[in-house]
């Protein structure tokens, strides 16, 4: 029982990483917003597997940060907002929606499993694009 517990345990950790954003090198290597997800099965209609998404997010800094968050699937396409867009930088705006988290936010969602939340904060003086960057108003993403 003990050695299929530690072996959950492990799997989850591995896997917890599969939900974050891969970060763009920043000016402050200080992570500000930490994200958890926690995704459970639910019941649904037509036999499609479905997941009750809770995604966490908890600010860490003493200013308010400005995230976008965004859903993407590695082998369905995702037809309900917030999916996140594959566009290339150079077509990149600010993304919407996008929310202020002073500490803490929670916001809750259905998916298919398998689903990844990818994630970009930007301090309160920046804005989210939505290739995952920020910029602040007048310049191009950085």
């Amino acid at each position: 029982m003990r050695l299929s517990f530690c072996l959950l345990l492990v799997f989850l950790a591995f896997h917890a990483g599969a939900f974050a954003a891969p970060r763009s090198v920043d000016e402050n290597p200080v992570a500000c917003l930490r994200m958890t997800v926690a995704a459970n099965d639910i019941a649904s209609l037509g036999g499609h597997v479905r997941q009750h998404y809770r995604i966490f997010f908890q600010n860490l800094c003493d200013t308010v940060r400005v995230v976008y968050w965004c859903a993407e699937h590695p082998s369905q396409p995702l037809t309900m907002i917030p999916v996140c867009s594959p566009r290339v930088t150079a077509q990149a705006g600010i993304a919407a929606p996008l929310y202020a988290v002073t500490r803490k936010r929670e916001f809750q969602w259905t998916f298919p499993r398998g689903t990844q939340i990818r994630f970009v904060d930007c301090d309160d003086s920046a804005y989210p694009t939505s290739d995952l960057r920020c910029t602040r108003p007048g310049v191009h993403a950085r």
